[in-house]
């Protein structure tokens, strides 16, 4: 088969300040200040060394911090607002002069690109089947379905993963699965945040006003008893997405509380994931042929994005401060040190060059115990 699994892994406790919080209370080399947010790095005049940090309290108290060497650890959006943000010396933002900062921006694009009765799921791949998506957390490993990387290789596509999802009846219908459910899912959350005024606000609002009677009808399944029931798995795919220099984010001209601009995202995904993301599916569905199962198919394009709908993020912000040896075309060196800056560091999922398909969580730790160990030896030396 062209079809293989691989583990995935899951924390059993994903706050990491609830499992760490002993361990820094007693750490005598551990400050934390808490209702701080830096807003800019400061730098020496020529924007080559980096001196400290300017933090609000967000009371209109301000105040700097200085330090001999600073790590950016603020994941793969807010890394790229500080550095851009940080123009008293350098009028494009630090790490900045060959115009990578915010540029490729990757995330994971998730479908719901099938349905399939979940006894069939639970017979066929057992491992790669969760209950519903609590379940992930219950678990610390499941199985992801994935490509066999040399016939990946072979046909020149990118990795794709899928699990099989258990979900109630109503939940694995199209009306449920359309776009129009998933843009009232995005604004509920919008509202959730408190953002009645964001440009996605305002957005969506009339289109789910245009959808109210198929959201409505796509709810109103879940009245009833036997739609409630676990019976179906949804096919929830991803692929990995390619490395685009158009894809990026900028600062927008609004502003938060403390001043800093707020990011303007133009995510870009290309015809590779997208035939790699179709090839999947039919190997997936012959693959489940040869054990008498018929997939319900939900790839339909959008017409007005030519991608399956729905077609919703991970939030797992990825390239934006990219690695690389050459300034010109990344913001980081192999230590993860910004280009021309001599003791600014950048941690986190933005430093990577790729993102295959898979949470970048463990690699984010991996870079972090890397860069430690490199600040720890640098400085003994």
């Amino acid at each position: 088969t062209n079809l293989i699994t691989h583990d995935f892994r899951f924390p059993a406790e994903r706050n990491l300040a609830k499992q760490l919080n002993d361990e820094l209370a007693e750490a005598g080399n551990v400050r934390i200040v808490v209702n701080a947010t830096v807003v800019a790095i400061e730098t020496d005049t020529n924007g080559k060394v980096a001196s400290g940090v300017r933090v609000d309290t967000g009371n209109g108290q301000r105040f700097g911090i200085t330090a001999r060497r600073i790590v950016l650890a603020a994941n793969g959006v807010e890394n790229v607002r500080l550095l851009l943000n940080s123009t008293s010396v350098s009028r494009h933002g630090l790490g900045n002069d060959a115009d990578n900062v915010g540029r490729y921006f990757m995330d994971h694009p998730y479908f719901s690109a099938a349905v399939l009765p979940l006894d069939d799921a639970n017979r066929i791949w057992p491992a790669s089947t969760i209950d519903d998506y609590a379940d992930l957390f219950d678990r610390s490993i499941i199985k992801i379905i994935q490509f066999d990387p040399a016939w990946v290789e072979r046909r020149e596509l990118v990795n794709c993963g899928v699990m099989l999802v258990g979900r109630e009846r109503y939940k694995a219908h199209p009306s449920y699965l359309s776009p129009a459910v998933d843009q009232f899912h995005s604004l509920l959350e919008l509202l959730g945040e408190r953002q009645l005024f964001d440009p996605e606000t305002r957005r969506l609002l009339p289109k789910v006003f245009g959808n109210a009677f198929s959201i409505v009808g796509a709810y109103s399944r879940s009245l009833r008893k036997d739609q409630r029931r676990l019976d179906s798995a949804t096919v929830r795919a991803t692929v990995e997405p390619v490395p685009d220099r158009d894809s990026r984010i900028r600062l927008s001209a609004k502003k938060d509380r403390y001043g800093v601009p707020l990011p303007e995202i133009d995510w870009r995904l290309g015809e590779l994931e997208r035939r790699s993301l179709l090839v999947m599916h039919d190997q997936l569905e012959k693959e489940l042929g040869k054990h008498d199962v018929t997939l319900d198919q939900r790839l339909d394009p959008d017409p007005a994005t030519g991608w399956p709908a729905p077609l919703q993020g991970g939030r797992h912000y990825i390239g934006t401060t990219r690695m690389h040896n050459s300034p010109e075309l990344g913001v980081v060196d192999a230590n993860c040190r910004v280009h021309g800056v001599q003791n600014l560091f950048v941690t986190g999922s933005s430093v990577f060059a790729t993102a295959s398909y898979a949470n970048p969580t463990l690699t984010i730790m991996a870079l972090a115990i890397r860069l430690a160990d490199h600040l720890q030896t640098s400085a003994a030396n």
